[in-house]
Order: structure tokens, then sequence, then C-alpha cells
């Protein structure tokens, strides 16, 4: 069953503290810290998948070519891209790139709740 989240994120903190919240609220996440580890990762368990949660600044990439390389592998997935560095006006641009919705970095407890009411299945 498709029920995990994948996050993406460079900052070993935001990983640890987002996969502790997804583990409060009864989700499952893996951690990949750069494009080779997220590659990696959605390739060997795509099929758990749901939920990407994608940052936008990498040190080797960005969170949009990420997105186009995991939709080559699956795009059975819901990605969501998780920045602090954009206004609201730039929400179409990034939906129009195949995001679901833009979140603020840095996000809490709160808002992965309602990612799981929107998207998660029980």
């Amino acid at each position: 069953m498709k029920n995990k989240v994948l996050i993406i994120d460079d900052e070993e903190v935001i990983c640890e503290v987002a996969q502790e919240m997804l583990e409060l609220i009864d989700v499952e996440a893996f951690i990949a810290m750069n494009k080779k580890e997220a590659m990696s990762c959605f390739q060997e368990n795509q099929h758990e998948i749901a939920l990407a949660i994608l940052d936008y600044n990498l040190p080797d990439t960005n969170g949009v070519d990420i997105l186009n390389e995991l939709f080559k592998i699956n795009k059975d997935f819901i990605p969501i891209l998780a920045t602090g560095m954009y206004v609201k006006s730039d929400i179409p641009k990034y939906q129009a790139m195949g995001f679901q919705e833009v979140i603020d970095k840095p996000y809490g407890l709160n808002v992965l709740k309602d990612i799981k009411s929107k998207y998660l299945k029980e």
C-alpha cells in the first residue's frame, strides 16, 4: 500500500525532525539528502511512496530537476515543494511544473497533519 513519504532535503536536522513529526502522526518516511539518494530510494521504494516533499535548493541540483527525474520512473505520487523562498504568485508556476502544492520551510507538525489528511490513505 502506498502510504509512505519521501523527504528530500540537504539539511539533516530538517530531515530528522520531519521524519520524527511524521512518525508522531503514524506516517513512515524515507530520507534522501541529495539527488543520488533520492533517485535510489525512490527507485527501490516507488510502490510504497505516496508523497514526496522536495526541498527547492539542494547543493547538487534543485527540487524541480529531481521531480522531473522521479516522474521518469513513476508519476504515481504526490509531489510537494518545500521552500522558504517564494511568493504566493509563484505557486501556479510550481503547480504547472507538477507540484501539488508549495509549503513554507521550515514546516511544522500542523502542516504535515494537513498533508496527511489531504493526500494519504489511512
